[in-house]
């Protein structure tokens, strides 16, 4: 799907939107999976709208670089999420041979 033809990038959360607590079983999870020590920085790939972007930031209190294809949602990262803990970027498509 291309998130930049229409308005999709502007009412995806609607959809995909989780309740607080639900948030934070799924830190959890991925919290449980790393080593006890310190994370200098994650990569979220496929971001999306950075639901799970802001979350990992202040769950691994690091920088996420949040990375998509879509220039939209990029744009909704941007607008919503702290500048300070995020770096964003596109993602070029690439084919695999």
């Amino acid at each position: 799907m291309d998130y930049d033809k229409g308005n999709t990038a502007a009412s995806y959360d609607a959809g995909r939107s989780y309740s607080p607590q639900t948030l934070a079983k799924w830190m959890d999870v991925v919290a449980a999976s790393v080593a006890a020590t310190t994370v200098g920085r994650i990569v979220d790939l496929g971001c999306g709208r950075g639901r799970y972007s802001g979350a990992l930031a202040q769950r691994f209190a690091t920088r996420v670089v949040a990375l998509d294809r879509s220039q939209r949602m990029l744009a909704q990262v941007r607008r919503q999420r702290p500048a300070r803990a995020f770096g964003t970027s596109a993602l070029r498509q690439n084919r695999l041979r």
